[in-house]
């Protein structure tokens, strides 16, 4: 076999990269040359870990009411499957408040806000 340098290789394996993350593939491997295809291996189908999540995007905060703040965002370029994000509100005394917030979720409404106290 030649390898994309044109030298002769005898390859036993390699790596396909920029596979999405927690999805399901299938592959079969041929021997081939100028000619010929060689017959397909059998087939085998394998599942890629759930990688790991990107950044949200376009986080935007509004306050509604005395008590309360909504925080919306766009959905992540790298998807997760089943873990949770988490969302961390602290307001200018320390108080800290933290909850989780489902994969498929793209908003939370913080309702125990204390009124005019700034939070990050």
């Amino acid at each position: 076999m030649r390898s994309n340098t044109g030298q002769r290789t005898d390859e036993t394996e390699t790596v396909i990269a920029r596979l999405r993350p927690h999805t399901n593939y299938s592959a079969v491997v041929r021997a081939r040359n100028k000619q010929y295809r060689g017959p397909a291996s059998n087939k085998i189908e394998f599942e890629t870990p759930e990688g790991i999540p990107s950044v949200v995007s376009s986080l935007r905060v509004v306050t509604v009411g005395a008590h309360s703040i909504l925080v919306q965002w766009e959905p992540r370029n790298v998807p997760t499957a089943s873990s949770a994000a988490t969302s961390t509100f602290t307001n200018d005394r320390n108080d800290t408040e933290e909850t989780y917030v489902l994969h498929r979720q793209h908003h939370y409404l913080h309702e125990r806000a204390a009124a005019d106290s700034p939070y990050k």
